[in-house]
């Protein structure tokens, strides 16, 4: 802090390192160099008061950055020992060791508890008690947190979605966004548009760039439903993206990389597709990183207690009031067999608690039909649905309701039988026509019908180059036609293709 000034000319000999800074000595001579240091002088007071105010206030500051930084730092919870167990749970754990029982009981404990500890997780809320359902679950604890591709298989409203939504939430992407794609709702001119994005100007309309679902969910999951309605331009337009990881917006020059877990899901045997030829090994077998088959609801009766309870409380809550279920609603609950599954059960109590005024559901507020299943309204002969149309004047909503039936069964029963009096008539559709009324005053009436349905089938068959393609297209868009009429449908497809002219310039 002070230092001697080694000449002896200058009347004081000190100075503080303030004035030495500065050039001068205390005495306003010029600062002498270093030397030794002894006592102060009194004349270097001020300067010296100075240098002590600098001093503090640099402290204060230094002392407060320490403070902050010991403040901000964060230090790890130290991880405590759990406490030693007591002898009773000791000797307890060692007797349950060698036992098998007790580990079925602890399996089946856990699983019973699903719902407890995924809501618990914050996971998707999983109902699922029964047996059928247990190596189900199992599959899904191991598959969660990896990277591996799933593909679900199930019938129609069996909760594809919400075991995909569980599989993505249980993984390392679970704080990356999620985005699940209809591939049977895409039109096939927008397919690339809406998994992979376009630039700006790339076709009419494209005023600016616009990402893909697959660039949307990049870092995250993407689930694929409906996998299974994709034609084969698309599915080799798919596999490459699944290869490479990488894809071209439309219209773009570079490609886009991604980073995605692919989730697929089907409705259809995806096995047999390959063996008919409408669907891709190679992409079967990117997508198969591990398959998961959902059983129906038929075969899940145990789960239908709880799903009855939580769908009638979210009805209720919805319609602000309290409602309950009687023993004999829940029995035919029970009973039924189901055809749309999980969806169809919820969709049952959301209508029976909007048009019901009842505080407890009985068996008559449910709706349920018996022959509400189309694998029992395909058991019926077609002769019987031919007559009763006949006797109803082939009004759909008044044969339906005879039937017992919906609408959109009779509709596909008609459909069918059309395409087989087509078939049978050669084409000639006012043949037809009068063949299925039997009656004249009828015949135009089912001619109108039956021209729509023909016309329907040459629109979805345009723009096809081969009558295969042609058919198994015609087989994912007709899928609800009852299956023995699809000979008559593959034959007015080849039979379309055979009279149609040769396109110009061949």
């Amino acid at each position: 802090m002070w230092q001697a000034c080694p000449s002896a000319s200058h009347s004081s000999a000190w100075s503080c390192r303030c004035c030495f800074r500065r050039g001068r000595s205390s005495s306003g001579a010029p600062a002498p160099s270093r030397g030794a240091s002894s006592a102060p002088p009194a004349a270097c007071a001020a300067s010296r008061a100075r240098w002590k105010g600098c001093a503090r206030r640099w402290y204060a500051r230094s002392r407060r950055w320490r403070r902050s930084r010991k403040t901000s730092r964060r230090r790890a919870p130290r991880r405590r020992a759990p406490p030693a167990p007591s002898a009773s749970c000791s000797r307890l754990r060692t007797r349950c060791a060698s036992s098998s029982r007790r580990r079925a009981c602890t399996r089946s404990r856990r699983e019973a508890s699903w719902v407890t500890s995924s809501a618990s997780c914050g996971l998707p809320k999983l109902i699922a008690e029964s047996p059928a359902m247990q190596p189900v679950l199992r599959l899904m604890e191991r598959v969660g947190p990896s990277e591996a591709n799933v593909l679900i298989l199930g019938e129609h409203g069996t909760g594809k979605e919400v075991v995909a939504r569980w599989l993505h939430a249980s993984s390392l992407r679970a704080e990356r966004p999620m985005v699940a794609v209809n591939l049977g709702g895409i039109p096939d001119g927008l397919f690339e548009s809406e998994l992979f994005g376009h630039v700006k100007g790339s076709f009419t309309g494209a005023v600016g760039e616009r990402k893909g679902y697959f660039e949307q969910a990049d870092r995250g999951t993407i689930f694929l439903d409906e996998i299974g309605e994709l034609r084969p331009p698309h599915q080799s337009k798919l596999l490459r993206v699944l290869q490479e990881k990488s894809f071209y917006r439309v219209g773009a020059t570079r490609s886009t990389a991604v980073d995605v877990r692919v989730v697929a899901a089907s409705n259809r045997d995806l096995e047999r597709g390959i063996t008919a030829g409408w669907f891709r090994e190679d992409l079967y077998f990117r997508l198969k990183g591990l398959v998961l088959r959902l059983p129906p609801l038929r075969e899940r009766r145990q789960d239908v207690a709880p799903l009855a309870a939580r769908f009638l409380e979210e009805a209720a809550a919805e319609a602000g009031r309290r409602v309950g279920l009687s023993e004999a609603a829940l029995l035919a609950l029970e009973g039924h067999d189901w055809p749309g599954n999980v969806r169809e059960l919820s969709n049952c109590l959301r209508q029976a608690v909007a048009l019901s005024e009842r505080a407890v559901l009985g068996p008559e507020d449910l709706r349920l039909s018996p022959a509400g299943d189309p694998r029992a309204a395909d058991a019926t002969g077609d002769g019987s649905v031919l007559d009763s149309l006949r006797a109803h004047g082939f009004d759909m909503q008044a044969t339906a309701r005879a039937l017992g039936w919906d609408r959109s069964t009779v509709t596909q029963r008609l459909k069918g039988l059309g395409f087989r009096a087509l078939v049978e008539a050669d084409g000639d559709r006012r043949k037809a026509a009068l063949a299925l009324a039997d009656d004249p005053a009828l015949g135009r009436a089912v001619e109108l019908k039956l021209s729509e349905y023909h016309e329907h089938l040459l629109r979805a068959v345009e723009g096809f180059d081969s009558a295969d393609a042609a058919v198994a297209a015609c087989r994912r868009r007709f899928k609800n036609l009852p299956e023995r009429h699809f000979r008559s449908l593959e034959f007015l497809v080849r039979q379309h293709f055979e009279r149609r002219p040769p396109p110009s310039g061949t």
